[in-house]
């Protein structure tokens, strides 16, 4: 709670030093949303927004807080907005591949997730459960023998969830 405290007295700080800039806000936006206030956050974003709609942060966790909003078409299309704006933001497209795939379009969960698979090497820990996501969604789409191989990387990266 402290530390959340100072965050939030910083980033008040920081907006009325500095009005115009996007990043206190966008601070103060994932302040809230730690804070389990994705309507608050999603306030933030609005506003920030307006005069900042090439901000791909921004629109990145504007899908998070439609998300914990129970908003899944502005979800998605936050993220489609983001990844337009930046199409490496990995936590957008995997957001984006999550939705998908709770959504049963599992043909554009299965892009996305290929997406991190193949370019997100970097990352590959931090984004394991997009390998498992793949290998489920290729088993469940009849690529059994990709699912496997899939499966057999995530497996090696230390993931230890059941394939099926």
């Amino acid at each position: 709670a402290a530390r959340w405290q100072a965050g939030f007295r910083a980033r008040r700080i920081q907006l009325r030093a500095h009005p115009d800039e996007p990043l206190p806000r966008l601070g103060l936006a994932q302040l809230w949303l730690e804070a389990r206030e994705p309507a608050r956050a999603k306030k933030e974003l609005e506003i920030l927004l307006g005069p900042h709609p090439e901000e791909a942060r921004a629109w990145s966790l504007l899908g998070e807080c439609e998300r914990h909003l129970g908003a899944h078409l502005a979800a998605r299309s936050a993220w489609d907005r983001a990844l337009a704006l930046a199409p490496d933001d990995l936590p957008a497209r995997f957001n984006r591949g999550i939705l998908a795939r709770l959504e049963q379009r599992l043909t554009d969960a299965r892009t996305d997730f290929d997406w991190i698979v193949q370019r997100g090497e970097e990352d590959a820990l931090r984004y394991l459960r997009a390998h498992l996501e793949l290998a489920r969604i290729e088993l469940a789409l009849g690529a059994g023998e990709h699912a496997q191989a899939v499966y057999a990387r995530y497996k090696q990266l230390g993931g230890e969830e059941p394939l099926e």
